[in-house]
C-alpha cells in the first residue's frame, strides 16, 4: 500500500524496524512506531495499519493487532455509511 499510495502522504506503521520505517518515509509517508498489538490510524485517509504481521512471534500474538485493526476498519465503514445516509 505504501508504494501504490505514495502520493497520498499517509500516516502508517510497519512496526519498530528503523530501515523499513525509513523506506516508508522515503515514499513521502509519515511512519509511527507501534508494537505488535497496536494500530495506527491515518487522521486524513481511511487507512489503518498494524505491524502484527511483521512482529508477531505466533498467530495468537498477531491476532491482537489484527483484531484491533479489523474493529477500527468496521468503525470507519459504519461512520462512512452513516455520513452518506445523512
Amino acid at each position: 500500500a505504501a508504494v501504490v499510495l505514495r502520493d497520498k502522504r499517509l500516516t502508517l506503521t510497519c512496526g519498530i524496524d528503523k530501515d523499513t520505517a525509513a523506506a516508508v518515509e522515503a515514499l513521502g509517508h509519515t511512519h509511527k512506531e507501534a508494537e505488535v498489538s497496536q494500530i495506527v490510524t491515518d487522521d486524513t485517509h481511511p487507512i489503518v495499519s498494524t505491524p502484527a504481521y511483521m512482529l508477531a512471534q505466533d498467530i495468537a500474538e498477531a491476532n491482537k493487532g489484527i483484531g484491533k485493526l479489523v474493529t477500527k476498519v468496521l468503525e470507519l465503514v459504519k461512520a462512512s455509511d452513516e455520513s452518506q445516509a445523512a
